[in-house]
């Protein structure tokens, strides 16, 4: 089903927050947190998601419709990461469903390599890494404080591919938000979205390969096009009328 998609592919990135592992909630509460102790209503995460801090906290401290903060936008940042590290030291947060089997065949099937790029800063990414031990599956990681220009520029996925050691135009990469896919889209990656309906498809680049609701929906399938994939649903739905039809000795 996806076959066009990874032919001639050499390497497959991940975002991390609500791609490899739903972060979103975590992230949510944090901020919820920090905005009550100095004293504004946070607005909610929604219209956030793959956003940096930085610019999460610029765009509440230059709205005139919050509470006046006067705490430098650094403090704030840094406060935000204090907490969002607490509370994923106190939490079970899991890879999302399909990830190990998804690179089980990346790596130990097709010979891929593996990266990661994420708007996070390095501490957050080896917290969440520590927490859920996937760490040594990557080849290249690059994080939102080692980049000049952060997604939804370029300069992130171009600087894991060279990582990498992989000409953009052979990776395939996986995002969730429209910024993360603008991102890879501008590198030249082949992009799917693992869509879960935040934000609407308009928002997403046009360049987008597909969308899909789960890495359960790829394994498996990344050496079939969409008429194969078919055909063998068929092949396998006959197989069991047949064994049901077979009278039991």
């Amino acid at each position: 089903m996806y076959k066009n998609l990874f032919k001639a592919k050499k390497a497959v990135i991940f975002d991390l927050d609500d791609t490899l592992v739903k972060t979103s909630p975590l992230w949510d509460a944090a901020l919820r947190s920090v905005c009550e102790g100095i004293g504004t209503v946070w607005p909610g995460f929604g219209r956030f998601v793959g956003v940096r801090l930085e610019v999460i906290w610029d765009r509440i401290v230059s709205d005139e419709t919050y509470t006046k903060i006067t705490m430098p936008i650094s403090e704030l940042v840094q406060k935000t990461v204090q907490k969002f590290l607490q509370l994923v030291a106190e939490s079970d947060i899991e890879e999302s469903e399909g990830f190990w089997e998804l690179v089980y065949e990346l790596k130990e099937d097709k010979k891929f390599k593996i990266g990661l790029v994420s708007n996070s800063p390095r501490k957050v990414v080896e917290s969440v890494f520590a927490k859920l031990g996937i760490s040594q599956i990557f080849d290249a990681i690059v994080c939102g404080d080692e980049v000049k220009r952060p997604k939804p520029d370029s300069e992130m996925y171009k600087k894991a591919a060279k990582l990498l050691e992989v000409s953009p135009r052979h990776i395939v990469a996986f995002e969730d938000s429209p910024t993360g896919a603008k991102a890879s889209v501008a590198a030249g990656c082949t992009t799917i979205v693992v869509y879960d309906a935040t934000f609407s498809e308009s928002d997403y680049p046009k360049q987008v390969a597909t969308m899909i609701s789960g890495f359960d929906d790829v394994v498996g399938r990344m050496d079939l096009t969409f008429r194969e994939t078919l055909e063998k649903t068929a092949q396998q739905l006959e197989q069991e009328r047949k064994q049901e039809q077979t009278p039991q000795s």
